[in-house]
């Protein structure tokens, strides 16, 4: 994980093709880029120890021109800050044009799922301020937060809206927003069903993610990254314990487990995926944004049928005073 290194692609191409690009996945931590020994773009400051690197981040894209038959690329990585160093994901080569199609949908995509995320979250911290007592909107609002940060940060969108910020906050806010989320969505089940939780149990998963979370905040990202295979079991631990507790809802017939029962199922398959690309085990990439948005459609359309439900009930009661105002006149 720690240390320097240079790795090099000697590329032979036909006598014509179309202008190419290839593309690096956020090289850990610092990196240059060079093309026939000339420097092409550089993330932080590479260096032979700590004190003379600076971190750095994003993806490596260069691209290649037309009619160019022979391409030598070297890129440089230096790493004394993180767990884990070096170029460790899938190297993207193709036309530059399909290249940078993919690169734009991404970035529309987590624009969309950002944008999407916060009127939620804005809604429901809105609907928690006229209703206080409901401490579900207040834990659904506090997960929301923790999810569209932790995909900001995964995504170019953190670097849009801060890059004043050094690379270490991004790192900082990765690991703190994995480390809550398993806690938040346990909050989230014991406001709305407090009677069907295990209380032994939740103290120990607040235990855990709080004294995983402080130690995060005290410590610098090489130690604290140690201990994510930890965590990582930890959240498989409480996926198992969520989807118990939702077939446990849905025997009892609780109002809204249908679907909850839809919205955690979809956001805990895209956080699998998640846990098992960042253990570089899939390929798949990052997809819990779409994970998330399920869930928050989910959510939604609980929350309006309960409402649908609270309403009937009213107008049924209404009804039946009005019916017996009747009567007793």
């Amino acid at each position: 994980a720690f240390g320097y290194g240079t790795y090099t692609v000697h590329i032979l191409l036909p006598e014509r093709h179309p202008e190419l690009a290839i593309q690096f996945s956020a090289p850990v931590s610092a990196w240059s880029c060079y093309a026939g020994g000339v420097l092409q773009s550089s993330s932080g400051r590479v260096g032979t120890s700590k004190e003379t690197s600076i971190r750095g981040g994003g993806n490596i894209l260069y691209y290649i021109p037309q009619n160019v038959v022979e391409v030598c690329l070297a890129v440089q990585v230096s790493n004394f800050f993180h767990s884990r160093g070096g170029i460790y994901q899938s190297i993207t080569f193709g036309t530059k044009a399909k290249i940078d199609r993919a690169n734009a949908s991404f970035l529309f995509t987590q624009i969309f799922v950002f944008g999407f995320g916060i009127a939620i979250i804005l809604y429901h911290l809105a609907l928690f301020i006229f209703q206080p007592k409901n401490k579900s909107l207040l834990w659904f609002t506090v997960l929301g937060v923790l999810v569209v940060l932790r995909n900001m940060v995964m995504g170019p969108v953190f670097r849009i809206l801060f890059s004043f910020l050094p690379w270490s906050v991004d790192t900082k806010i990765d690991y703190l927003t994995f480390a809550l989320l398993g806690f938040s969505v346990v909050k989230y089940f014991a406001a709305l069903y407090p009677k069907d939780m295990h209380i032994i149990i939740n103290h120990i998963i607040g235990i855990e993610a709080l004294a995983y979370a402080a130690f995060i905040l005290v410590t610098p990202s090489y130690l604290y990254g140690k201990l994510i295979s930890v965590h990582q079991l930890v959240i498989v631990a409480i996926i198992v314990y969520v989807l118990y507790l939702i077939v446990r809802l849905l025997l009892c017939k609780r109002k809204g487990s249908v679907y909850i029962f839809i919205g955690i199922a979809i956001l805990a398959v895209f956080a699998v995926n998640d846990l098992l690309y960042s253990m570089l085990i899939v390929p798949t990439g990052n997809l819990l944004p779409f994970g998330f948005s399920a869930f928050l459609l989910a959510q939604s359309f609980g929350f309006a049928w309960k409402t649908h439900l609270y309403n009937r009930q009213t107008e049924q009661m209404r009804m039946q005073l009005s019916d017996s105002d009747v009567q007793k006149t």
